[in-house]
């Protein structure tokens, strides 16, 4: 019996001096250059189809394009169509490896072309409201900021969120109105830009 014990003591005593000595490998410092490829999910709910391309150049850095084409097939505004492109770049923080993952936050571009099509506005006047019909195309250029999370939860399948916010440095929009009889005032006219998305894709 005491041979017995004397023999499992010692083997666990072998088992734990050798489980001490494990060097558990340190975390990859080696950057990779990969490139991202998502889907918009939330923006196709409402006919906003939309695709991300990025590239992964340096540890904390990307830059990517975000494309996309507005249909009248949405949910909620089947009134406006039209496609935009909007180059961005993406600095990474609190990630623990050089996967670049984790929140991001960085500078946008946009470039939006199309047009509003059999649309309403209302002016209150002292006595009234006038219901104007009016159709419109536009261009404009918009600068802003992005905000969002990267999220690598299995291999190299990508989620994502982010939301941005930005302003219209310049705009060229054509109404088409009855001009004899209604007036659109300049302040009726967009100004700001925003963007959310949902992205799920792929890491090369």
């Amino acid at each position: 019996m005491k041979k017995s014990l004397l023999a499992l003591s010692l083997a666990l005593f072998g088992f734990a001096s050798s489980a001490q000595v494990i060097e558990y490998p340190e975390v990859d410092t080696t950057f990779y250059h990969t490139y991202d490829v998502q889907a918009n999910l939330l923006g196709a709910f409402n006919g906003n189809y939309s695709m991300y391309l990025g590239w992964n150049f340096g540890n904390n850095s990307s830059l990517g394009v975000n494309g996309g084409y507005l249909s009248q097939s949405g949910e909620f505004d089947r009134l406006r169509e039209g496609f935009y492109v909007a180059p961005e770049y993406r600095y990474f923080f609190g990630s623990k490896d050089t996967r670049n993952r984790g929140f991001f936050i960085g500078p946008y571009v946009k470039y939006s072309q199309g047009f509003d099509n059999n649309r309403l506005h209302a002016e209150e006047t002292p006595t009234d409201t006038i219901i104007i019909p009016y159709n419109m195309n536009y261009q404009r250029l918009s600068v802003g900021a992005n905000v969002g999370l990267v999220n690598i939860p299995k291999g190299r399948f990508i989620f994502s969120v982010w939301a941005g916010f930005g302003a219209h440095v310049w705009r060229e929009e054509d109404f088409t109105i009855d001009t004899d009889t209604y007036t659109l005032e300049d302040e009726f006219q967009d100004r700001f830009d925003a963007r959310l998305e949902v992205g799920v894709g792929y890491r090369f």
